[in-house]
This record gives structure tokens, C-alpha cells and sequence, in this order.
């Protein structure tokens, strides 16, 4: 199996949207038909402007056949919003990839198309990169080390001890402000000691920060 990144400037709504504004592909799947593919994309911007900007853009691109919105979330940093997307699946980079069996994840941001592939094979790989730059001009392009991706993402797993730990903490009301239980209340609850209580807690949340302050924040399949 080979891990292979590519950085892409494709003429896509990908390269038309505010360059603040990221997206990211959680699940794509051709329809019946072969035709038309449907995606699940969630959109993140600096604000509900900017948000609504970039729907417009994508709405308006041809191979946009219809978009709807499933969710929303605006904070004071940023806004969210997750979509379905049915678009034209012929002559796209998904296409390419399905036909060539690759696992892969997509993300955007800069205008630029960040693009993760797991494949079979070198010759499969070589069909893959021949086939895309015949869609996408191919900005960079490296091969990434499995064994590196899946070591840096198992520091952000937890424990099952942790996961549990956490989960009371936050049920039981020790992040409200003021608490609604404190460490020993919580310790107690769970039969083991306050000390250990504290000591899972802070590993669990070390292993979230992490998660997200880590460089490139990259999970398995690669995402930025």
C-alpha cells in the first residue's frame, strides 16, 4: 500500500471561494446513475457573511446540480455549516479516484485542493497522478510514511479509562464554571482515589489539545 499526498489548483468552485474559507469532504458517493456524485462537505469561514458568499459561489458553479444545508454553527471566531452537495461526478477527481480504487480524503483551503490517497500498487499510482493532471495542475506531490501518520495519530487516542473519566467529568458538571462537582465528588462516584482522577483527566485532555494544536493537525487518511 502506498500513502500519496497531492496539493491541486483545479477549475472547480474549489479555487473560486473566499480564500479564508475551508472545506472539507466527509463522505462522497457516486449515485446510481454514474452520473452524479452526492457529498457531505462542511464549510468553515470567519463569519455568516462570508459563509453565505461562498454558497452563493458554489450554487452558481456547472457542475452543482443542488445543494442543500443540513446544519449550521456560528461562534464568535468562526462559522460552520455542513452541506450535501449532488454534483457532477464525470471528469472529477473522485471519479479518477474511485476508478482506480484508492481510499482517499479531500480538503481545501487557499483556493488549493489538499487531496490524500492510499493505493494498492507503484503502477497504480503512476494511472492516478498521469489521470489527474489531465483534470488538475498538480502543485506538489510526495509520498507520506504510514507507520510516521498512524504513530501521530494514536497519541490522540484514549484510553478507554480516559474516554470514561473524561465523560463523567463532563456529566457530572466539572468544566461548568462554578462546578457543578469537583474532583473528589467525581473520584468518588467512580470508586478510585482523587489523585488518579486527576491524573487520567489531565492525560485525556493533554491528548485533546494535542489533537488539535498539532502540527497540521493530520489525522489518518491525512487531513490539514
Amino acid at each position: 500500500m502506498r500513502l500519496i499526498k497531492l496539493v491541486l489548483e483545479h477549475d472547480d468552485w474549489a479555487s473560486t471561494i473566499p480564500s479564508n474559507v475551508q472545506a472539507r469532504t466527509i463522505k462522497s458517493i457516486p449515485n446510481g446513475n454514474k452520473d452524479l456524485i452526492n457529498a457531505l462537505i462542511l464549510i468553515k469561514a470567519p463569519n455568516t457573511r462570508t459563509i453565505k458568499e461562498t454558497l452563493y459561489i458554489i450554487k452558481k458553479n456547472e457542475r452543482i446540480k443542488n445543494i442543500e444545508v443540513l446544519g449550521n454553527a456560528v461562534t464568535r471566531s468562526y462559522a460552520m455549516v455542513l452541506l450535501s452537495i449532488l454534483a457532477k461526478y464525470t471528469d472529477s477527481i473522485t471519479e479518477i479516484a474511485v476508478n482506480t480504487s484508492a481510499i482517499f480524503s479531500e480538503h481545501i483551503h487557499d483556493n488549493k485542493e489538499y487531496w490524500t490517497f492510499l493505493i494498492n500498487s507503484k503502477s497504480t499510482e503512476g494511472i492516478l497522478i498521469q489521470d489527474i493532471k489531465e483534470k488538475a495542475e498538480v502543485l506538489s506531490y510526495y509520498h507520506v510514511d504510514i507507520k510516521n501518520i498512524f504513530k501521530n495519530y494514536t497519541r490522540h487516542v484514549l484510553t478507554d479509562n480516559e474516554h470514561k473519566i473524561l465523560r463523567a467529568a463532563y456529566e457530572q458538571g466539572y468544566f461548568e464554571w462554578p462546578k457543578n462537582a469537583n474532583a473528589e465528588e467525581i473520584s468518588k462516584s467512580l470508586n478510585i482515589n482523587k489523585v488518579t482522577f486527576i491524573q487520567e483527566l489531565r492525560r485525556a485532555i493533554r491528548k485533546l489539545v494535542l489533537k488539535e494544536l498539532d502540527s497540521g493537525n493530520i489525522d489518518f487518511m491525512g487531513f490539514y
